[in-house]
């Protein structure tokens, strides 16, 4: 029966197990070397690899086979009853369990299109039925990992354990050791047997790849198909696993038209996290009233561009507040988007604008009927920069830097010679020279920034660090009690029920 089961078949990935002598009666089958000849002779063999096994032994399955075997054999010749099949199976079993195997050859190829196996059979001079076709996209990856005995389910059938130099290779498959190994991370990572799409949208839900780094590595039609996919995927990740930050910075950049603002706020940007080349791995903005955060990527920087006061008005005091919040929260934390939520995971507002810092904060209070209590959007502000056609100054508040509580002064901390809008227009689209030459102009910002940031964050503390510290202040304790309550324990049931309003005339 398996001598007829693939005739007229045809296969691109094929295994073949051929020994070299009968195991049984000791007859000289093949020159395993003529094969091994004839699988280096055709090109249309892509990838092959072949391990020799003559290590082999027979095991418990592999002695309850032949048993298996001789069983049929002996029905075959009229042999019914248990006794005679016992005795015919006995007779003539030619091995036992650690026996070794004589020696026989394992070959797993892969070509370039499908052959027929009666083509196959020709080329390496095997007999057809020894073909065994194989299907599916990591099978000749499964059947090379095979020729070691490595798998853990073959260790437990107690099967000898070939090193990988007994592994011979086409060069095109000499890469195999690393290509398993890989895919045993992947498998740990996203399951066994996901495709290439699967992957992309685990990497996104679950470790964090974004939007921009899909479109850089799919083809573009690959990416619009998927893109409903990336994107719920995307928005679950922000809602869910995203970390946020300890702390958000939030400066505003004020000056006339023409100073340069947005061209800073991008290379303070790229000067926030040098490690990316791209400003939509960096920054998301947003120009004007209507604008919202949909499209947000959980990027680390969030552009406010030429806004004023009556912008954040438009969105709402909650939105603004949560926008603006030193200290993110990850309860009541989301903001709305087109058919959902999401979560904004920045370390950093970038505001800038032409009003006068001191009266954009005016207007904002204002406008949120909140002039009374100003001081909350002093404090959201941490860091303000003017511009000017030459020159730039830096302030800080005073409150947030110096903890002094004083959060409505601004104290001055340099003033930097440079224009923006000239350097810009020096090196036009040439970004990289841009990021250079203004990189003297950005560091005492950056520096500044990362002062405040410090100051800001709170270490994290072990658990028995925080039990010993609140320990020590004693909380819990009652700190004093009133005259009359202090008397109240003398009371009968009969006054506790009915109460006493006279406590001064409790004995």
């Amino acid at each position: 029966m398996s001598k007829k089961q693939n005739v007229g078949a045809s296969a691109r990935q094929f295994t073949i197990c051929q020994f070299e002598r009968n195991n049984r009666t000791g007859e000289y089958l093949q020159d395993l070397n003529e094969i091994i000849k004839n699988l280096r002779k055709y090109s249309t063999f892509t990838e092959w690899a072949y391990c020799i096994h003559d290590k082999d032994v027979y095991t418990q399955d592999a002695i309850e086979d032949m048993h298996c075997i001789l069983e049929e054999e002996a029905k075959a010749l009229g042999i019914k009853d248990e006794t005679s099949l016992s005795e015919y199976v006995s007779k003539n079993s030619w091995a036992k369990i650690g026996d070794v195997k004589g020696k026989h050859i394992h070959i797993v190829v892969k070509a370039n299109s499908s052959i027929p196996l009666e083509r196959i059979s020709r080329f390496l001079g095997v007999p057809e039925f020894l073909i065994k076709i194989k299907k599916g996209r990591g099978a000749f990856l499964d059947c090379v990992e095979y020729l070691t005995h490595e798998a853990e389910e073959q260790q437990k059938l107690g099967k000898y354990l070939y090193n990988d130099s007994e592994v011979v290779t086409s060069s095109s498959a000499s890469d195999w050791r690393e290509r398993l190994n890989s895919r045993k991370i992947d498998e740990e990572k996203y399951g066994v047997g996901k495709n290439y799409k699967q992957k992309f949208i685990i990497d996104v839900a679950e470790y964090g790849m974004t939007l921009n780094q899909c479109f850089k590595e799919l083809d573009s039609d690959e990416y619009i198909g998927m893109l409903g996919k990336l994107q719920k995927a995307r928005q679950e990740y922000l809602m869910r696993k995203a970390t946020l930050p300890n702390t958000r910075i939030n400066i505003y950049v004020f000056g006339a038209g023409g100073t340069g603002k947005d061209v800073f706020c991008e290379l303070l940007s790229y000067a926030l996290y040098p490690e990316f080349d791209d400003i939509r791995d960096i920054s998301f903005g947003i120009g004007d009233s209507k604008s919202t955060f949909d499209g947000y990527d959980g990027q680390p920087v969030i552009t406010w561009s030429d806004v004023r006061a009556g912008h954040f008005f438009s969105f709402g005091k909650r939105l603004t507040l949560l926008a603006l919040d030193p200290h993110p929260k990850a309860q009541g934390g989301n903001v709305d988007i087109k058919f959902g939520s999401t979560r904004l995971i920045n370390s950093f507002n970038i505001i800038n604008g032409v009003e006068n810092f001191r009266l954009f904060i005016q207007d904002m209070a204002e406008k949120f009927r909140e002039v009374n209590n100003i001081e909350q959007f002093y404090r959201r502000i941490p860091v303000v920069i003017c511009l000017t056609p030459n020159s730039f100054t830096i302030t800080v508040n005073s409150g947030v830097y110096f903890g002094n509580n004083n959060f409505t002064t601004y104290e001055f901390y340099k003033e930097i010679r440079g224009s923006f809008a000239y350097l810009q227009k020096l090196c036009g689209s040439d970004k990289e020279l841009l990021k250079t030459l203004s990189k003297k102009m950005i560091a005492p910002v950056v520096e500044i920034i990362n002062e405040i940031r410090k100051k800001l964050d709170v270490p994290e503390k072990s658990r028995e660090d925080i039990i010993r510290e609140v320990d020590k202040m004693c909380f819990g304790d009652v700190i004093s009690t009133g005259t009359k309550f202090e008397k109240r324990h003398n009371l009968s049931e009969f006054e506790l029920l009915f109460g006493l309003e006279d406590y001064d005339n409790i004995e």
